[in-house]
């Protein structure tokens, strides 16, 4: 039973000792003296299997998730590993894996792995669907680590706690994405703004995820080559009015979508009359 083998992951990651500094960090973050990215948090154990059952709800019959341990499940940002967890104890994958760039919280990760391990051949305990020796973790930085380039091109769910990234971070993870997620991948992220990547479509509505804190807004999307002409199918009617040519329309989704708004590196900018406000661009 699921509920069983959540219990079984509350026991192992009970092993874990408590991360006094990702605690001052937080607190940092609050008198403004620590990276906001860094901000550690876990997404509580219960929410992950509703919080993939409701991305999947929002999939067509032909996109969904097969569950029969073929497919894999990728946590980006992991911390020490809840989600990744808490996903192996949900459902059946072929591997559970989690990337993060902290080390003192994949040792903790690990060490719940470990814990895991114990339990499997104790009889109090229920299995998991997905069993320990399928999970793993790794530390590394997403954005310049070569090791962390195959757990993302297997990945068919990826998941990203990135409400607290920072745009520039935003946008090196969904470059990252774009260069390695196969056809098909699902991206689970928690942010109110669109993975910015021209390569992925959005599923459906905003969903919420339970946290200690609140509820985290979440979206699905994915990765497809049909990306620009469901952002056209949108805003075809606004680019018509607004008269940019046809041939543009490719490159502006891309700029919107990626944030890639570089005029000044083709233009410069100067005010010429103060009192009218005009500008010239040259």
């Amino acid at each position: 039973m699921a509920g069983d083998a959540l219990a079984t992951v509350r026991a192992a990651v009970g092993s874990q000792a408590l991360d006094q500094e990702a605690l001052r960090n937080v607190l940092g973050v609050e008198k403004g003296e620590a990276e906001l990215s860094l901000l550690y948090g876990e997404t509580p154990l219960e929410s992950v299997a509703p919080a993939l059952a409701a991305a999947e709800a929002r999939l067509d019959a032909e996109l969904k998730l097969k569950g029969d341990g073929s497919e894999t499940f990728l946590d980006i940002g992991c911390g020490r590993g809840h989600v990744v967890l808490a996903a192996a104890a949900a459902r059946k994958w072929k591997r559970c894996s989690g990337i993060e760039l902290v080390q003192a919280h994949v040792d903790e990760a690990n060490k719940a792995v470990d814990k895991l391990k114990e339990l499997e051949s104790d009889d109090a305990f229920a299995s998991l669907p997905t069993p320990a020796s399928a999970v793993d973790f790794l530390c590394a930085d997403f954005k310049s680590n070569p090791a962390v380039v195959p757990l993302i091109e297997a990945a068919d769910v990826i998941y990203c706690f990135d409400m607290a990234f920072p745009p520039e971070l935003r946008r090196a993870l969904a470059t990252v994405l774009s260069r390695y997620c196969k056809e098909g991948a699902l991206v689970v992220v928690t942010h109110t703004d669109r993975l910015p990547s021209a390569d992925f479509v959005p599923v459906g509505q905003h969903f919420g995820i339970p946290m200690e804190w609140g509820t985290a807004p979440a979206r699905v999307f994915r990765k497809t080559f049909g990306a620009f002409e469901a952002w056209l199918a949108q805003h075809e009617p606004q680019l018509q009015n607004v008269g940019i040519p046809k041939e543009l329309w490719a490159k502006a989704c891309v700029k919107l979508i990626e944030q890639r708004f570089d005029i000044g590196s083709h233009a410069q900018f100067a005010q010429i009359d103060g009192e009218s406000g005009m500008v010239m661009i040259a």
